[in-house]
């Protein structure tokens, strides 16, 4: 195995990923595939439905390269990643509130990272000056949440913001209707927090496109590109803090 490269963009299939330890069936139905998973566990002061969410308090910025929300708590989620072989750097505490959980939301996507104006860790905007990635500053601080990474030049959001600020940086998007993707507590969740790919051509989803109003346009989106899409459970879509993908097998050892 070897670290996911390139955030969010996995090259061979994935053998771990983050996702909060509460969702029990997305759990089980990973593991039934051969994937691990590192379970993100609560996290305090955050609002019960969000506490464990990994888009929140996890950006992986590629490689062993990884930033985690400081506070109390973290050690057996730090111990875990750091016996994995990641390079943990610790990012700022969450607050309770927005903006002060939003921080690490970021979605690297190949060469552009998109994240809330003015509310992006340092951690992240250092990273991305060193690697030559350019920041999207956008309205909608929930980024990670809105964006379903498809490719290194696709991605599927419900947020006109950042659909509007993707394509100005040349990105094939799929703009979605908003709801009908669960998150208790919520009106809606969000199409970047139920899904998440575990492979270079398979995209995983949480629950059901059927489920969806726009289910048929995102599979049509996705076969476009080339990939393919995996309902992880027979449910509706629900919004877990995404599906991170951190390891995976390196097929250029392949023979």
């Amino acid at each position: 195995m070897r670290f996911v490269q390139n955030s969010n963009l996995p090259e061979g299939p994935v053998r771990l990923c983050a996702v909060g330890e509460r969702y029990g069936m997305l759990i089980a139905a990973l593991e039934a595939r051969g994937i691990a998973c590192l379970r993100v566990p609560e996290y305090p002061g955050l609002p019960a439905p969000v506490a464990c969410h990994a888009d929140l308090q996890l950006c992986h910025l590629g490689g062993a390269r990884i930033a985690v929300a400081a506070g109390r708590g973290r050690d057996g989620l730090l111990e875990a990643l750091r016996k994995r072989g990641f390079s943990v750097e610790a990012a700022g505490p969450l607050a309770p509130d927005y903006p002060g959980d939003v921080p690490l939301n970021c979605a690297v996507v190949g060469k552009v990272c998109i994240g809330g104006k003015d509310k992006i860790d340092k951690i992240i905007t250092n990273y991305c000056g060193e690697a030559g990635i350019t920041l999207v500053p956008v309205n909608q601080g929930y980024a990670k949440c809105s964006v379903c990474a498809v490719d290194e030049r696709s991605i599927i959001t419900q947020d006109p913001s950042i659909a509007q600020a993707a394509r100005r940086h040349g990105l094939n998007v799929l703009k979605i209707q908003t709801g009908r993707i669960l998150l208790p507590g919520y009106d809606t969740g969000f199409i970047g927090g139920c899904s998440g790919l575990l492979g270079r051509k398979l995209l995983a989803f949480t629950g059901s496109l059927s489920a969806h109003p726009d289910g048929e346009r995102i599979k049509e989106f996705l076969h476009s590109r080339g990939v393919e899409p995996l309902e992880l459970t027979d449910g509706p879509l629900y919004d877990v803090g995404s599906i991170l993908p951190l390891l995976e097998e390196d097929v250029r050892r392949r023979p």
